[in-house]
């Protein structure tokens, strides 16, 4: 009998430039067979260490309506990543949110 696939939320930014958040996680989680779904926190120009002036779109605003569909489709998952966050209601999210999708 073929085993599910394994599913993560990873919730990150997405940096446009630099080695590092939603460019990096998505093809190592992927390349190790599991199904990566990106609740991603902000849309960066570059990461934001050792960069200066980057542009910063934050996606707060967006980050409940995405895990209030995903509840209403029942999507699960095996685990729950995050990375960077660029606000304490962004932390708050994301509690509610692990709160919301954890499993026992």
């Amino acid at each position: 009998m073929r085993q599910p696939v394994p599913r993560t939320a990873a919730i990150h930014d997405l940096s446009g430039f630099g080695r590092s958040s939603l460019t990096i996680i998505l093809p190592v989680l992927s390349s190790m067979g599991i199904q990566v779904c990106p609740l991603p926190t902000a849309l960066l120009s570059t990461h934001t260490g050792g960069f200066d002036d980057y542009r910063f779109l934050d996606l707060t605003e967006h980050m409940q309506g995405i895990a209030d569909h995903w509840k209403k489709l029942e999507v699960d998952f095996d685990a729950i990543y995050s990375g960077f966050l660029g606000s304490s209601d962004q932390v708050e999210i994301v509690r509610k949110f692990i709160d919301t999708f954890r499993k026992e």
